[in-house]
């Protein structure tokens, strides 16, 4: 800063901070307050700050008593809690929480295909009944399978699918493919494609992964029509935003044998109810949108928010900036 003048920033409970880190981000020039993420300010408070971190803070406050506002953080992958209509044409940066879970995602989603894939539901039941379950060696073949060889197509080519390509290329899976919103090329994929080329990704794909942000283009875009193109016996990773899979058509294409598997960790409507059809399904993982959670999630969230904090403070370009018409 030029000046000795303080930036008054907001920093909600959505993102835990210690002493040490409050004073480290003080020592970069900020006056910090802090407020629950859903705690609603008085007007005259809000016009305070020029800068906000938070989760769902907006989804309490009205963007309109932020008369200051510069610079928006959010802590998320996905932005459906800022309200991006009436950001465009504001002026207002705003960031979200790029590379900050894609490794433990990308984790989750090759844990949950070697556990299909090696039937470990079924090992794990056998070894609590202490039973001894040998494969069949005659006729030299099982109902095991490899994740070498299979055929991926990720929709939605950002940070967490580059990590899951890095991952997946270890098992040396025959190709990967992706879905970007102009076909670019990407030196992860072995080819992108466009979104409307979706059915077109499904019917070449062993493994299917969403990915992709919820917008308008992409809410429930993963449907019955796009699951009739997939190969008999596939499987579908729901792994970012549940409203891009119908969940009704997933349930029937499990029934029809279609899919040989569902991977989810979120679904359009959470949670899941207890009568929903999903829960007695054998090949059906779920988990409770909690993918992104690891052990190092604390330290990734306060390096981006203190790294774009100081980007700020001194002027410099703000990483991981959201096209606020594009929506991600």
């Amino acid at each position: 800063m030029s000046d000795n003048r303080k930036i008054a920033v907001l920093i909600t409970d959505a993102m835990p901070l210690t002493a040490e880190q409050t004073a480290e981000i003080e020592a970069l020039g900020y006056e910090v307050t802090r407020c629950g993420d859903t705690e609603t300010l008085p007007p005259e408070e809000a016009a305070r700050f020029e800068v906000v971190l938070g989760f769902k803070f907006f989804t309490k406050n009205a963007l309109e008593h932020f008369k200051n506002l510069k610079f928006l953080q959010c802590i998320a992958t996905g932005i459906e809690n800022v309200p991006v209509e009436q950001l465009k044409g504001t002026g207002i940066l705003v960031s979200k929480g790029k590379d900050l879970y894609s490794i433990p995602m990308a984790e989750w989603a090759v844990w949950r295909l070697l556990q299909h894939y090696k039937k470990g539901r079924d090992f794990a039941r056998w070894q609590e009944e202490r039973r001894w379950v040998r494969a069949q060696w005659v006729p030299y073949d099982s109902d095991l399978d490899d994740l070498y060889g299979k055929t991926v197509g990720i929709i939605g080519t950002g940070d967490i699918a580059a990590a899951l390509c890095r991952l997946l290329r270890g098992f040396e899976v025959e190709a990967i493919y992706g879905i970007n919103s102009n076909g670019r090329p990407l030196p992860e994929y072995d080819a992108c494609y466009t979104p409307d080329q979706l059915k077109e990704l499904a019917a070449k794909s062993d493994i299917l992964v969403s990915l992709a942000p919820l917008t308008d283009a992409t809410r429930d875009s993963i449907n019955a029509e796009v699951l009739s193109c997939m190969k008999d016996g596939s499987v579908l990773v729901s792994l970012s935003r549940g409203g891009v899979v119908v969940t009704e058509d997933v349930i029937a294409a499990l029934d029809s044998g279609k899919l040989g598997a569902f991977l989810a960790d979120v679904v359009k409507e959470e949670p899941i109810k207890a009568d929903n059809p999903l829960w007695e399904m054998d090949n059906v993982y779920l988990t409770p949108h909690n993918s992104f959670i690891s052990d190092q999630r604390s330290h990734r969230l306060f390096a981006l928010m203190r790294d774009n904090l100081a980007h700020y403070a001194a002027g410099e370009p703000i990483e991981a900036v959201v096209d606020l018409s594009k929506g991600y």
